[in-house]
């Protein structure tokens, strides 16, 4: 009985360790600042525009309905 366990736990190590060496990545990742701030440039000028969009008609309102509503 402990040889078969001993042998299950031989092929689990085996097998986990043949899995991690497969699937090994390498670490050397090269970070570009130029390209990270034109990726988020890129990410956030779509939300800014829709922003801008939006509070520009909310202050035309605004400032409409306060000057109509002080006089």
């Amino acid at each position: 009985m402990k040889k078969i366990r001993k042998f299950k736990v031989a092929i689990s190590t085996f097998t986990i360790c043949t899995l991690i060496k497969l699937n090994s990545v390498s670490a050397a990742v090269s970070f570009n600042q130029g390209q990270a701030t034109t990726d988020v440039k890129a990410l956030l000028d779509p939300i800014a525009n829709v922003m801008i969009g939006i509070s520009i008609p909310l202050a035309i309102c605004s400032a409409g309905s306060s000057y109509f509503t002080w006089n």
